[in-house]
């Protein structure tokens, strides 16, 4: 591997770290990565310790990624010395499928006496008072709550005093001063794990042998489809994810990943292909069949429940289209998108395409049997949920999630006052990322290599990027954009010449498109995208200026 020092000679105009290139190189054979995705690592302030750490030898997360969970630890002690039967009621999400099958399955293998409960669509979002009295009606004394639960503690504690102690396990904002005498699991600030993450915390002193990896691959998979921060104990998930002998375990999530690839599994795959089948059947109505998938245990099993799911997910897959279609040819911009009728397992998913494609936070919702609204927030830029509720402050609103993304649900007839307040609120413009004089933020300049092994291999030994570690940014100087073409679908394709020949690079939702002829300064991100049996390799355009 060469150096690429030649290309840092000028760096006006561009915001780059400046780096020695003895510690490129240094880390760069430390790590056998290329010297470009070393110099990136050092720009992001890792250096060889930390690197291997978050790359190569991640670290399971231990008891300080959480919260003060004593009290939960002591009750499950209790419950597994007394063989108490045991309860486990978790939202229809993947985080909260994936922690109802980790503790299901951590169960099963000691002959331990549970029921699962899942929230059905139907049902809306958190527990029901109904179902927790049933299980009082029953005899049952202890429950689990999971990825969800932190804003029921009044229905909680009238549970305990009925004599059912529960244990929240939960990730979601703290809105208030947790009880002392209420078990909880929960991050509560110290680091960015997922419920089913919490959940293998707080399980993780009593695992035996092979059953870790399992525990790490599930909490892998709910790390992607939260878009959880990927960093410290979240990374160590991840890796899970590329066990051979971790998804061996997972007869129905094989049956899934067989259907459609003859290659090699990457991270990304569980990103498109098994997340959103494992999604589906709680979005459309009832999340059992994707819990049996992941409890499968022969081939059999997990290949008729791979097709029972892969069945919903088409169904979603054509429900959520249609629609989305159908929103963005009217859609005026507004941050709240409404209509009654619409199917309400895919707020989220419109919510997501709609603040992708541009650029935007969104709240879309519709109505439900009671006469409420409910439906999802989707936030860029400096948007979180924590402003939008202090927005919101003094109404009605029921509220969750997560800094990026959440629920909101309030009686109908203050919509008009939460669409008002939420487009002055959201979506404040911020300078665009194109123009003549603006500096370009970039981790490296493209080398002229770029079409190597070395390059592409070490691009996917990074892999995934996301919230916590975004994709890299390279630059491209004064490029000669030769056309411009519509892609497949609504991508646009900017074909251009620059001093190493010959490129292509998609450009992203929301910028605006240079004309054939200009003379550009690129940011490019490098993606491999799997299509089928083949990996691909793209470019796309993030940002860019005129080149003076």
């Amino acid at each position: 591997m060469q150096s690429p020092r030649n290309e840092y000679d000028s760096p006006n105009g561009w915001s780059i770290p400046q780096i020695h290139d003895e510690k490129i190189l240094s880390l760069s054979r430390e790590l056998g990565t290329d010297p470009v995705w070393a110099r990136m690592l050092l720009g992001r302030g890792f250096d060889g310790g930390s690197a291997k750490r978050a790359f190569t030898s991640p670290l399971p997360p231990g008891e300080e990624s959480l919260g003060d969970f004593t009290l939960a630890f002591q009750i499950l002690c209790h419950v597994l010395e007394t063989a108490s039967p045991i309860a486990v009621y978790a939202d229809l999400d993947v985080d909260g499928v994936t922690s109802a099958t980790m503790f299901s399955r951590f169960l099963r293998r000691r002959k331990h006496p549970y029921i699962t409960l899942l929230v059905h669509r139907n049902d809306g979002h958190g527990l029901k008072r109904e179902r927790l009295l049933a299980l009082v009606a029953k005899g049952f004394r202890y429950l689990l709550v999971a990825d969800m639960g932190t804003s029921d503690i009044s229905l909680l504690e009238e549970m305990k005093s009925l004599g059912l102690t529960t244990i929240v396990v939960d990730h979601h904002l703290l809105r208030e001063e947790w009880p002392a005498n209420l078990a909880l699991v929960h991050p509560r600030g110290r680091s960015c794990l997922t419920a089913v993450g919490s959940l293998y915390v707080l399980l993780a002193p009593f695992f035996q042998n092979d059953e870790e990896r399992e525990m790490a691959f599930l909490a892998g998979l709910a790390v992607l489809a939260d878009r959880a921060p990927l960093l410290d104990g979240n990374r160590y998930f991840i890796r899970a994810l590329r066990d051979q002998a971790s998804l061996e375990a997972f007869p129905g999530i094989r049956s899934l990943l067989r259907r459609r690839l003859q290659r090699r599994v990457m991270v990304n795959d569980y990103s498109f292909l098994v997340i959103p089948a494992i999604n589906a059947p709680g979005r459309m109505s009832d999340p059992y069949p994707a819990f049996e998938l992941l409890m499968a245990t022969s081939e059999v099993e997990g290949e008729r429940l791979a097709q029972i799911v892969l069945e919903i997910n088409r169904h979603r897959q054509e429900t959520e289209w249609s629609l989305y279609e159908e929103i963005r040819k009217v859609w005026d911009g507004c941050p709240v998108v409404f209509q009654p009728g619409w199917a309400p397992g895919i707020m989220g998913r419109i919510a997501h395409r709609l603040c992708e494609e541009f650029n935007v936070s969104v709240f879309v919702g519709t109505l439900t049997k009671d006469g409420a609204v409910r439906g999802s927030l989707r936030l860029r830029g400096g948007d979180t949920l924590d402003t939008v509720l202090k927005c919101l402050e003094g109404l009605p609103i029921q509220g969750g999630g997560h800094a990026k993304a959440g629920g909101l649900g309030f009686p109908v007839e203050i919509l008009d006052m939460v669409r008002r307040k939420l487009s002055s609120q959201l979506n404040k413009k911020e300078e665009p990322s194109y123009g003549l004089n603006s500096d370009l933020e970039i981790d490296a300049f493209l080398p002229a290599y770029y079409r190597s092994t070395s390059f592409w291999e070490g691009l996917g030994a990074l892999l995934p990027f996301g919230e916590g570690f975004q994709p890299p940014k390279l630059g491209v100087r004064n490029a000669l954009i030769e056309r411009i073409e519509d892609g497949r679908g609504r991508t646009v394709l900017c074909h251009f010449r620059w001093k190493h020949g010959l490129e292509r690079a998609a450009i992203r939702s929301g910028l605006q498109v240079p004309h054939s002829g200009e003379r550009v300064d690129l940011v490019m991100t490098p993606e491999l995208v799997g299509k089928g049996d083949r990996v691909e390799r793209h470019f796309s355009i993030c940002s860019y200026r005129i080149h003076e």
